[in-house]
């Protein structure tokens, strides 16, 4: 017995110890080379797929094209000036959560590079435009470049390819669920970027908007980087935490407005809002597009 206390003990010991490691193992230098695979390109909106020889730290960036600047004939300063820039984020970041007393914030590495293989969804992109899409491996004990530049350019389509999403909304007690759908297939769409907001129609008065619809339209047309921006299925809580974006509460015999929208650039006509009266926790209720009240009361 206790021979097989000390192997538990033993055991646990070495996952902690894993656990607790700060840094993942990587790689540097020019021997690793990072394959870029273009996922989709909207008129505002790219995925794109990173993948390393071997695990590394890496920058992963998209930039609009500068007319008569060459990345490659200016490899090192090209590179500084992009980690420059991811500092200079970085450290506003960090600020802010340390401003509001939070004891663990993460370093640069964690925050600002990515790691072996990573998807990366790119929002705000301008229409019909260029952009260089490019990557090169970094050193997370120095911050410093430790690797050649991967770029490639990429061309933005002048409208919207996401013109046939909608969402299907579901109350149940304080929790809602939005999922979007490609009403061409009629399938759930995991990949394409939308937002969304809930307000109550007291509130939408006070605030002397004419419709919801207009509210919708002035809030969405003013979202940017920091925005909560979804993929896939939405599930909140509404109890004024849920997931720390809204401080919305729903309270018995109120009437609610939820509008979405796909987010392809500005937002687009791909546009839901649907109205409900909460009755309480034992509430369950399912909408679909043909019961969205297109932004009247």
């Amino acid at each position: 017995m206790k021979k097989l206390i000390y192997c538990l003990f033993a055991s646990a010991l070495v996952v902690l110890s894993a656990a607790c490691d700060p840094i993942a193992e990587y790689n540097s230098g020019d021997k690793i080379t990072i394959s870029m695979k273009v996922e989709q390109i909207s008129c505002g909106y790219a995925q794109v797929t990173f993948s390393p020889s071997v695990p590394a730290y890496y920058m992963a960036c998209f930039e609009k094209v500068r007319e008569g600047v060459d990345p490659f004939k200016y490899e090192t300063s090209f590179k500084e000036l992009s980690l420059d820039s991811a500092y200079v984020e970085y450290v506003s970041w960090r600020h802010d959560h340390l401003l509001l007393g939070e004891p663990y914030v993460s370093d640069f590495a964690s925050h600002s590079l990515k790691y072996a293989e990573t998807t990366v969804y790119k929002n705000f992109l301008d229409p019909d435009t260029d952009y260089w899409v490019y990557c090169f491996v970094v050193n997370p004990e120095t911050n410093q470049p430790d690797g050649r530049l991967f770029c490639q350019t990429i061309h933005t389509t002048a409208e919207s390819n996401f013109k046939t999403i909608r969402f299907d909304y579901r109350v149940s007690g304080l929790w809602d669920y939005i999922y979007p759908i490609d009403q061409m297939t009629g399938e759930l769409v995991t990949n394409v970027p939308w937002v969304v907001e809930t307000v109550d129609s007291l509130k939408l008065r006070e605030m002397n908007y004419r419709v919801p619809g207009e509210y919708f339209d002035s809030q969405f047309n003013k979202l940017d980087n920091k925005s909560r921006i979804i993929l896939g299925v939405y599930a909140h809580l509404n109890n004024g935490v849920g997931d720390g974006t809204s401080t919305t509460i729903f309270e018995k015999g109120h009437t609610y407005y939820t509008g979405m929208a796909t987010l392809d650039g500005k937002r687009n006509e791909c546009f839901d809002i649907y109205r409900f009266r909460w009755e309480g926790d034992d509430m369950e209720l399912y909408l679909e597009d043909d019961q969205s009240t297109g932004g009247a009361w």
